[in-house]
């Protein structure tokens, strides 16, 4: 019971956050910026690897 109610608690905080987020995302204003290198490496390399393989892929596929 007490981890439900926590569990609770935090998703109450946690929404007005994620509200407020969808609402900057669907301005026109919002321009979404590069990725941090250090703070989401595996994004960047993900990133990186995707782009390596389309420039390498066969036509076609």
């Amino acid at each position: 019971m007490v981890l439900r109610h926590g569990r609770h608690a935090a998703h109450r905080q946690d929404w007005p956050l994620c509200e407020r987020t969808q609402e900057g995302i669907r301005s026109r204003a919002y321009l979404p910026g590069p990725r941090h290198p250090e703070r989401e490496p595996y994004v960047a390399e993900f990133t990186r690897m995707y782009w390596h393989d389309l420039d390498n892929a066969e036509p076609g596929m």
